[in-house]
């Protein structure tokens, strides 16, 4: 139906871009002067086109990504208000203690923005260990499980196309909720069973601890009063693991 209309559209500017010309030749005869003007419209069409097209495609583009963004930053502050900060402290307690995860919990009102990409830079190179026990994935399972519907609607928003490191955060949360679940019963894990959940309990920890360091840096620029808030509520300092 739209490409139907868009092609009559198309042949009605045709048609009366012909009429035009023809009214010009029937007023002043002049078939030189109209072949001209014809030719010089016509050579300006390609530097029209690149305008339409292109540059204010870009615009464009430009304003719609702006503001998928905005809807992403709005799905990940949600996400962290309601249960993604809870799984940091869930989480975080069986974590080995490192300079880099002693850094966030320093975070404070005098960091600026390039304090959060450092930050979120050194989280993704980091060597971040976790020691947890049978006893602490048993621990873990149930209230990581009662999360699962919430997590699987906002994986569900297509929003996060423009958020891979959100997505990833996701997956790797997903991926140790199945892993918990098919494993039955958690007291009898061997040592491989645990090693193994470890790793993909590092894995979900440091996609939350960027992303949560994304989140903080935007509330911290857009809402500085209510980031005095967040950052009083960091969940880092003091649930890091004792030395």
């Amino acid at each position: 139906m739209r490409k139907h209309a868009a092609a009559i559209a198309v042949a009605a500017l045709f048609a009366m871009s012909g009429a035009i010309y023809l009214i010009q030749y029937e007023l002043f005869h002049d078939l030189k002067d109209t072949g001209f003007y014809m030719l010089q419209d016509w050579a300006f069409l390609p530097v029209q086109i690149a305008i339409v097209t292109i540059v204010v495609g870009m615009i464009v583009n430009g304003r719609e990504k702006s503001e998928r963004l905005s809807r992403t930053r709005t799905l990940a502050s949600a996400f962290f208000r309601d249960f993604g900060t809870d799984l940091i402290v869930l989480m975080i307690g069986h974590a080995e203690r490192s300079e880099c995860l002693e850094s966030l919990a320093a975070i404070n009102q005098n960091w600026a923005e390039k304090d959060f990409v450092q930050a979120s830079a050194a989280l993704k190179k980091a060597d971040i260990k976790t020691n947890c026990t049978a006893e602490g994935f048993i621990e873990m399972r149930e209230p990581l499980m009662a999360r699962k519907a919430d997590l699987q609607a906002i994986a569900s928003n297509p929003a996060l196309l423009e958020h891979e490191d959100f997505t990833d955060m996701l997956w790797a949360i997903f991926h140790m909720m199945d892993e918990l679940t098919l494993r039955g019963e958690l007291s009898d894990l061997s040592a491989g069973d645990i090693a193994h959940l470890n790793s993909d309990l590092e894995r979900a920890l440091r996609g939350l601890l960027v992303n949560w360091v994304c989140h903080i840096a935007h509330i911290k620029s857009e809402y500085p009063y209510l980031y005095v808030i967040e950052a009083k509520k960091n969940p880092v300092a003091g649930h890091l693991a004792p030395e």
